[in-house]
């Protein structure tokens, strides 16, 4: 059979095979920006992720007449700030300075906030589960009458 993509046309890149879902929901940040040495401290990081996608309509003074537009929603989950590095410049290269004050404090919420209270559920191996079958009801009611 021939002609196959007038009948049924490929559906999505190969490039994105295997369709699957994500391990982790949370993505990692692979680079992160040059630091502006002159620049007030600020945050070189922040998580967020794809929730989804919608479109906005908005008016062209060129064209005049409403144009839609493709637009992403990111969710940005509440963050707490678990470590601060300070460095301090040396003739050779820029060091981390030794941990003091809030630094050690936030280091110990660092390592508490690693620990999880709960065990994860898992499903019985087939050593734990029960040797004997249920017991089986009879087919057709008795008639008592």
């Amino acid at each position: 059979m021939s002609h196959r993509k007038f009948e049924a046309p490929r559906h999505g890149s190969l490039g994105f095979l295997p369709r699957k879902r994500c391990k982790h929901i949370r993505g990692r940040v692979r680079s992160f920006p040059k630091d502006m040495k002159d620049a007030a401290p600020h945050l070189t990081g922040f998580i967020g992720f794809k929730a989804g996608m919608t479109h906005v309509v908005r008016d062209s003074a060129l064209y005049k007449r409403e144009l839609t537009e493709a637009a992403t929603v990111l969710d940005c989950p509440p963050m707490v700030v678990i470590g601060i590095t300070g460095y301090t410049m040396t003739p050779a290269v820029s060091a981390p300075s030794p941990p003091s004050g809030p630094n050690t404090s936030l280091r110990r919420l660092s390592a508490a906030s690693t620990r999880t209270s709960t065990t994860p559920r898992r499903r019985p191996s087939p050593s734990t589960r029960p040797t004997t079958p249920p017991p089986r009801r009879p087919a057709w009611p008795s008639s008592s009458a």
